[in-house]
């Protein structure tokens, strides 16, 4: 997608009598010169007035029609060509009712969610149109609602999370009256779908502020997660924590290198069990023994109402399940860990053992430090020196192992008993080693 693409039909447009502009995303990331993925076109031109312009060029996307956009399709990319419009009514919290056409481009930007969406720049005189000061927003670093902050969310409750988003996105500040309003307008989320809760929370946890807006925000995760707000100011008391339980979450996602969706889905969920498991010893120390298992059970629970991929999820469970174990106490058991569940999977026990590990006080830091540098260590060996984990490097492999005589039954056991040496080191993993040791067992199964 390009700009000069965009300006081309902007101008055909414009020739034929018609205003028309870039509008939304791509004007804000402009200005903010961060990289544009969609071109989003505002015009007067009536849908069927669009259609007719363009029908016998290009290829055209009319779904959306009725609400006044089409779609034009130019090197595989789409570019949408929306009707000004003014709309009425969100039953839903979602979808108006109905639109209405209009010349006007004011009335179009003042439909939308945040000042700084609100923008359309005039491609062919190169001016920017702004009349809800979305420009001084850009440049005060503020999300700010166009007019009234809890008409715009009542309007359409997933406004609330895409400001979330903005804000962990970019870095921005939410004004108060738009953050006052996102939170009293909350229970509206629960009439979006959750595909897109999923996939807005998703981006807000793994962007570089995502922790912070949260922070800011608590009411509205906990709308979304009510099983959070048990850990909100649960005192760990221990020496090995300076925060509550969900300071503590929320610091370890801010903390974490690699943020991608396992990562950040495991350590929001990670010590959700810890009030169940919380026991106070004889001198006053709080213990939560079994945390893991139990934040796994209510986190499974939690992962079933969200639309998350059914590996992403397998992974999250085991992720969580053992991000307080010592995993790493010799090379054999990283490996093992490999051969279970992959080397990606074991990369992100490491991004999350380390974030984890950072949101304690300096005191757990020291003492839990050596388990992650022992597992980073023995990562980065494996995958340097590139060590066999698992089957598929072997240097032998099912078929080798028929033609020397093992039946089918037997292949699988001695393949694991080959694998195990190999992964202890007391076995080479060259082919001929791995077949003469084979042949030393053909009777043994």
């Amino acid at each position: 997608m390009t700009e000069k693409t965009a300006s081309l039909l902007i101008k055909k447009l414009n020739i034929c009598g018609h205003a028309a502009f870039l509008v939304g995303g791509c004007v804000r990331d402009k200005m903010l010169n961060r990289p544009i993925c969609d071109y989003d076109i505002t015009t007067s031109a009536k849908p069927d007035e669009v259609i007719n312009l363009f029908e016998k060029d290009y290829e055209l996307v009319t779904i959306g029609k009725r609400h006044g956009t089409i779609g034009v399709i130019i090197d595989n990319h789409v570019y949408e060509i929306t009707t000004f419009r003014t709309e009425d009514g969100y039953d839903d919290h979602r979808h108006p009712n109905s639109v209405s056409f209009i010349d006007d481009v004011k009335g179009d930007l003042s439909r939308r969610d945040f000042t700084i969406n609100a923008l359309a720049y005039d491609a062919i005189n190169h001016r920017v149109i702004d009349y809800f000061d979305g420009i001084g927003d850009l440049n005060n670093k503020i999300i700010r609602a166009v007019g009234d902050p809890s008409l715009r969310f009542k309007e359409d409750a997933l406004r609330i999370l895409r400001g979330l988003r903005f804000a962990a996105t970019l870095g921005f500040n939410i004004e108060k009256q738009t953050l006052t309003a996102m939170i009293a307008e909350k229970s509206g989320l629960k009439d979006i779908s959750r595909e897109r809760i999923t996939s807005e929370l998703t981006k807000i946890l793994c962007a570089p502020f995502g922790a912070k807006v949260l922070y800011s925000a608590k009411e509205i995760l906990f709308e979304l997660i009510i099983e959070l707000k048990d850990i909100n100011g649960f005192d760990q008391v221990s020496l090995s924590h300076d925060y509550d339980v969900l300071d503590h979450t929320l610091k370890a996602i801010e903390f974490c290198r690699d943020k991608n969706p396992v990562t950040c889905w495991t350590l929001l969920l990670h010590d959700i069990g810890k009030p169940l498991c919380f026991t106070v010893d004889k001198n006053g120390y709080g213990h939560t023994k079994g945390h893991m298992l139990t934040s796994r059970i209510i986190a499974e629970k939690v992962l079933a109402r969200f639309s998350l991929p059914k590996r992403t999820v397998y992974d999250i469970l085991n992720l969580i399940a053992i991000h307080d174990e010592d995993v790493a106490k010799t090379k054999y058991d990283v490996k093992k860990l490999i051969c279970k569940f992959g080397i990606d999977f074991c990369q992100n026990l490491l991004a999350v053992k380390m974030a984890d590990m950072c949101a304690h006080s300096d005191y757990g830091v020291k003492k839990y430090l050596h388990e992650k540098v022992r597992l980073r260590e023995y990562l980065k060996e494996i995958i340097y020196n590139n060590e066999c984990c698992d089957f598929s490097t072997l240097a032998i492999n099912g078929d080798d192992l028929v033609l020397l005589g093992f039946k089918e039954k037997s292949v699988g056991e001695i393949k694991s008993v080959i694998l195990d040496l190999v992964m202890r080191g007391d076995l080479n993993n060259e082919r001929d080693d791995l077949l003469k040791f084979a042949v030393s067992q053909l009777n043994n199964l």
